[in-house]
């Protein structure tokens, strides 16, 4: 393959990321996703001039009450909903004794354009924003978008809709990342968009990009990590390197503290990248890339534990559970801990309650744990590879543990979400496409070549499996047609009918292209098998 050729594939492949995020923005309804309420709030509270209050002080505001119950997410006697869990297939959303789809939209000419700063609700207790246990950097520059864009004076749909575009914006770097990260650990073409193509193979890495969160920002700077890392483990150290490195880590540490983690990696990746220096002077320059990302944000850590004596305070008022005279341990932990975070790795949508079949989500672990294990395994540049998964092993670890603490607190699975390992998709990405390489070299030469091809096929499959997933739960019963739904969801969506129709048609045109482009490049060099063996794979 061409370096041209490459390049536009490439691009390709982040336009159809890209567009199923933006039909992932239109489809699911108005503050739907895991927090989003909470998200958007912090962000239309700073726009507004309301600051970063200290954790477990912030409030949801009336304006957001209002948005919500006006999206279908709350009721007038009740604050944001609690919603029950669905059995699929073909179930609803469902909150406070109705279904989702029972409700009447309200026509879009009559939201409300709404005042973050005015009281104007009574009739329900105050609901916790608990994003100020998180640092500001997602939410400053979310506030900075409405005010440049004049989204002030929108109604609230619309500067919804806005900040979900914002999202997925940063989310759709995720991919040349990828692909980068990955070249750098094979020198391989084929691998590197089969890795990079293959991120559409988790709806809910879709899902939660085209939403209102500060993951956003957490998983593109992951990724600008690890492709950092990437090319400094494998000798390129420079100080102008090592410095953009630490400034990095700095604002990725401005945005979720699960990129800790990532503070060892780059040391890691810093001293064996400078192995033909001498041991101290590796650990000088190791030194001086913490320093640096500690001046840009690593210092708002420090002062969590001086200002709040804990690293990350929580956002939520403490409470316990009644244990009686059990105490729970880890063996009860576990097997429901981590059935729970690869459901919700793969997609389990809305506020985690629309789940991909659980024998679905079950086989895509064992398979993609088996393809990284494989990986490591094929990897010829392995240490570089195992530096870079010290990020996900870290993380997991930060995660497991944080939840099983609270599981001890307050009996809930709380801050157990697959989706935090999505800051570390480029290295996984690529780690398990290093080992499918690896299987199809077995099996014959001429796989190779398909494999962005067979990578297209599986992870579009599964992108439409998630959206047709989140579609009948939300807008279509079991008793009715696709065209029923589809009125449904254009009376609730503020794209209308026009929008909706484009929503759904551009996926479709940019995957056919792709596959269109991809089966012709495999084509002319599986005919060609000298001249490919002479390029770059």
């Amino acid at each position: 393959m061409t370096s041209r050729n490459y390049r536009r594939t490439l691009a390709v492949i982040t336009a159809l990321l890209g567009v199923v995020m933006v039909l992932w923005a239109v489809l699911t309804p108005g503050f739907r996703a895991p927090d989003e309420p909470q998200h958007f709030n912090s962000v239309m509270r700073v726009a507004t001039g309301g600051g970063w209050p200290a954790p477990g002080e912030a409030r949801v505001s009336d304006a957001t009450l209002i948005a919500t119950r006006e999206a279908g997410l709350s009721l007038e006697t009740h604050g944001i909903s609690v919603l029950t869990s669905s059995i699929l297939p073909r179930s609803s959303l469902q909150g406070w004794g109705y279904q989702f789809v029972d409700l009447t939209p309200l026509p879009a000419q009559e939201r409300s354009v709404l005042d973050h700063t005015a009281d104007l609700v009574t009739d329900v207790e105050p609901t916790y924003d608990q994003m100020t246990q998180h640092p500001p950097l997602f939410y400053a520059a979310g506030a900075v978008l409405i005010r440049a864009f004049g989204a002030l004076d929108w109604r609230w749909d619309q500067q919804l809709l806005l900040l979900r575009l914002f999202c997925v914006f940063l989310c759709i770097w995720v991919v040349p990342l990828t692909a980068a990260t990955t070249r750098m650990l094979t020198g391989k073409r084929t691998v590197a968009l089969a890795a990079a193509v293959s991120i559409l193979a988790i709806p809910q890495f879709a899902h939660i990009g085209a939403a209102v969160s500060n993951d956003s920002l957490t998983n593109l700077l992951g990724a600008v990590l690890l492709t950092m890392a990437a090319a400094i483990v494998s000798g390129r150290v420079t100080w102008a390197r090592l410095v953009a490195i630490g400034v990095a880590l700095g604002l990725a540490l401005l945005t979720k503290g699960f990129l800790l983690a990532a503070v060892p990696m780059v040391a890691l990746a810093v001293v064996i990248g400078a192995r033909a220096l001498r041991p101290r002077e590796r650990l000088w320059r190791a030194f001086v890339t913490l320093v640096v990302a500690f001046v840009v944000g690593g210092w708002w850590w420090l002062r969590n534990l001086l200002v709040h004596g804990a690293l990350q305070p929580s956002g939520m008022p403490p409470f316990g559970p009644d244990w009686g005279d059990d105490t729970p341990t880890v063996r009860e932990f576990a097997p429901q801990a981590l059935d729970r975070f690869a459901t919700s790795f793969w997609g389990n949508f809305g506020f985690l309650e629309i789940a991909l079949l659980r024998q679905l989500t079950l086989g895509l672990t064992v398979l993609g744990l088996a393809a990284l294990v494989a990986g490591v395994i094929a990897c010829r540049r392995r240490l570089r590879l195992i530096v870079l998964l010290t990020l996900p092993v870290g993380t997991l670890l930060v995660v497991l543990g944080g939840t099983f603490a609270s599981y001890q607190t307050n009996g809930l699975f709380a801050g157990l979400q697959g989706r935090y390992l999505f800051s570390s998709i480029a290295v996984l990405a690529a780690a398990a496409w290093i080992g499918l390489d690896a299987i199809a070299r077995r099996l014959g030469r001429r796989w190779t070549h398909w494999l962005p091809v067979l990578a297209t096929l599986f992870s579009v499959t599964l992108a439409a499996v998630g959206l047709i997933t989140f579609f009948q739960a939300c807008y279509q019963l079991p008793s009715e047609s696709v065209i029923v739904g589809l009125n449904r969801w254009a009376l609730w969506s503020i794209a209308g009918r026009t929008g909706v129709g484009l929503a759904v048609l551009a996926p479709l045109v940019v995957a056919i292209t792709l596959l269109v482009v991809l089966v012709v490049g495999s084509l002319r060099r599986s005919r060609r098998p000298d001249l490919a063996r002479s390029l770059p794979a």
